[in-house]
């Protein structure tokens, strides 16, 4: 940043001079600003101390005397030119002036490169003779290391006068434009007899280049030679230290200011001001911060510690691109908004949790995250974005909340290592390539509210061994299952609300058999795919049952319940037997879960079990205990029970059973608190009489009546109306 108007002050003139600006300007500019910014000033050399040591140790100077980005030796030219500018000097504290006259006499300050975006770089500076404050700083550098004096280039800020730096609001402690972007600067300090000496050949010069021609004004002043650290502090803010010889390096942006702007700190080979970012390794932001813009810190690869400040609102596009030593970061409860490919390529991130308060995040926010193993979204997402953790493929498990309704494409594009996927149970479209080449997938559950799954959907999901189609899907798109080689020779129901199957759906696999309805699109896709060996069986596949069959009659509904998972696996035996109080709750809290697509949290206790199910469904008011606090969890069930424990299921999920005055010839024995509940439940069709109009209340419900009975409850809980 070039500076337009010069002084240098002594300490007793600043202080006058802050007590006419105080007078003068006020509330623009007041004393007790300025020595808040020295302060600022004073704390960061002191902080740095804890990184280079005392700054004045014979290690600590030794480092500041190696050629830059870690060079055995310095370069030839400037070798040669800073042993010319320094002959026959005897002191380092006359070398250094030397340098620092020569280089704001001989450098033009590039007007044209700071407007514009011909930039120059600081290796044709002493070919072109021009350059901007990065250049200056630089060259300084190099030529007075060469001479063996040890010499910082100090990061940096200005402020303070109109025609450089904008407009200082004091009470703000900011720019009135709060941005950080085009106020930075770059200055030196070099050590010599015994003190750290602060210069700055930039403001000291009254070289310009502008417009494509070189303009002489004089010789160059020494306002900012030698200068005091209480007055540099009347323009300049000190942000970091770079050492130019490894990548150890801190950098901190002081208060006041809201906006990180867009590229203020992108890593960029040659870019006058920010090949030095590509060193940083810690930055420490104010908690003023609100917004973090593109490409902030984008390819700062050596960046591996940030606290995003808890007031940031957005982070904005690329903004931590390919920071990929940046292993953990914490998004804070105040973000609503994340932008395209805010951390993507950060390679060495583990974990991301998204809070609740994010909104919004865009496409690829994640992408090339390959050591990313475990994260959380927002449950107020109601969009995923394309390509969102594409290539992660450390990822294993992931949980797409419930107010997800759609996602973009290729969202999971290649993440290799994810192996289970919980799918929002409002979601209504599986997109295209959504999980193409997760290879290691095997378990995920498609809700019942999707309608669709895209092209290539699973493509060469490998391991993939199941996969069951809800009823209310109606499409299969182009290639949707195709190369799923786990699920050949397998068995897959299609219902019978699809309508349409894309070409090669299953190619590349073999020997499936397709399940569904006589007459519908399933079996016509079947028979019209012969050449991949598909073959069509009506009805459902069979249950994996544990043990011995269920009845005949009964068998076709099982197997439909055991596809729509609405069985618990212990159920799948036995089926003639009665059913116990608690085998009835886990069959209600299954569908209760399935219905809602949310699982019940609360719990009852009782004194003579601790089933699980049992206490979700007291906690729902589904069913009560039997007296003192307790539950008989292996009491049989009756059959009235199970009319008023499904009544009241009913009424927690929100549709209530029919009103009914039972008309079985046994009415007068069912007891007063299901009578209502038994009328209900045969209005709904879900239970039935035992015959010669009879409805036996206290008859024992058996396991296969019970799941047959949960899975009308299903029917009737879907039914429209």
């Amino acid at each position: 940043m070039k500076n337009t108007r010069k002084f240098r002050l002594s300490f007793i003139t600043t202080l006058i001079i802050l007590s006419l600006l105080i007078s003068a300007f006020s509330p623009l500019v007041s004393a007790a600003d300025y020595t808040s910014i020295y302060e600022n000033n004073l704390r960061m050399r002191d902080d740095l101390k804890d990184i280079y040591g005392d700054g004045t140790s014979e290690e600590t100077l030794e480092l500041y005397k190696l050629p830059r980005y870690g060079k055995d030796e310095h370069d030839k030219e400037i070798l040669e030119l800073a042993q010319s500018i320094t002959k026959d000097l005897e002191t380092d504290y006359e070398k250094i002036r030397a340098v620092h006259d020569w280089v704001a006499n001989n450098i033009w300050y590039d007007y044209d490169a700071i407007n514009g975006d011909d930039a120059t770089y600081s290796e044709d500076i002493l070919g072109t003779r021009r350059g901007v404050c990065h250049d200056y700083a630089l060259l300084c550098l190099d030529l007075l290391r060469a001479v063996g004096i040890p010499t910082k280039y100090i990061n940096g800020l200005t402020y303070g006068y109109e025609g450089f730096s904008g407009t200082f609001d004091v009470e703000s402690f900011a720019w009135t434009d709060n941005n950080i972007h085009n106020k930075r600067h770059a200055w030196c300090e070099s050590y010599a007899d015994g003190r750290w000496i602060v210069f700055d050949a930039t403001w000291d010069s009254n070289n310009t280049y502008e417009y494509g021609e070189y303009s002489l004004q004089s010789v160059c002043e020494s306002y900012y030679f030698d200068i005091s650290l209480v007055n540099i502090s009347m323009d300049h803010i000190y942000s970091g230290y770079g050492n130019y010889t490894d990548i150890h390096s801190e950098l901190t942006v002081p208060d006041g200011f809201t906006n990180i702007a867009d590229y203020s700190f992108l890593a960029k080979n040659g870019d006058y001001f920010k090949e030095q970012s590509r060193y940083l390794t810690k930055i420490n932001l104010p908690e003023s911060i609100v917004s973090i813009g593109e490409y902030a810190f984008g390819n700062c690869i050596n960046l591996a510690e940030m606290i995003i400040p808890k007031n940031v609102e957005y982070i904005g596009f690329a903004a931590f691109w390919q920071c990929l030593n940046l292993k953990n970061i914490e998004i804070p409860e105040s973000v609503k908004n994340i932008d395209a490919a805010a951390f993507e390529s950060c390679e060495s991130l583990t974990e991301i949790i998204i809070p609740d308060s994010v909104e919004s995040i865009g496409i690829g926010a994640f992408w090339g995250c390959v050591s990313l193993e475990k994260t959380t979204l927002s449950n107020n997402l109601d969009y995923i974005s394309d390509g969102l953790f594409s290539y992660c493929k450390n990822l294993t498990e992931i949980t797409i909340p419930n107010s997800v309704e759609y996602t973009g494409i290729e969202v999971f594009w290649e993440c290799t290592g994810l192996e289970k996927v919980v799918l929002s149970n409002n979601l209504r479209y599986i997109s295209d390539k959504l999980f193409a080449y997760c290879e290691n997938l095997t378990d995920i559950k498609i809700p019942r509210s999707v309608t669709g799954i895209g092209e290539y959907a699973f493509y060469a999901c490998k391991n993939l061994k199941e996969i069951k189609i809800p009823e209310n899907i109606q499409s299969i798109e182009y290639a949707a299952f195709s190369d799923c080689t786990g699920l050949s020779g397998g068995k897959i129901y299609i219902p019978e609300s699809v309508t349409e199957i894309g070409e090669y759906a299953f190619g590349g696999t073999y020997n499936i058999t397709i399940y569904g309805k006589a007459g519908s699109y399933a079996e016509e896709y079947a028979n019209l795919n012969e050449n991949f060996h598909l073959t069509f069986v009506e009805g459902y596949p069979p249950a994996d049952y544990l043990a011995d069959l269920p009845a005949n009659w009964a068998k076709s509904d099982i197997n439909r319940a055991a596809w729509l998972d609405l069985v618990p696996e212990n159920l799948m035996m036995n089926f003639g037997t009665a059913a116990t109080r608690s085998e009835f709750c886990s069959l209600a809290v299954t569908i209760y879960e399935t219905i809602t697509g949310s699982e019940i949290t609360d719990r009852k206790s009782f004194d003579d079990t601790d089933n699980t199910d049992v206490e979700k469904a007291a906690a729902i008011g589904v069913v009560n205990g039997v007296g003192n606090n307790n539950f008989d969890p292996d009491g049989k069930l009756t059959r009235e029970q199970a009319a008023t424990m499904l009544s009241r299921l009913a009424d927690v999920i929100g549709k209530q059973f029919p009103e009914n005055e039972t008309k079985f010839d046994d009415k007068d024995i069912i007891s007063e608190y299901a009578v209502q509940a038994v009328g209900g439940a045969e209005a709904a069709g879900i239970m039935n009489g035992t015959g010669d109009n009879k409805f036996s209340p206290k008859g024992a419900y058996t396991r296969e009546q019970s799941i047959i009975t949960i899975l009308r409850m299903y029917d009737f809980l879907n039914s429209v109306g």
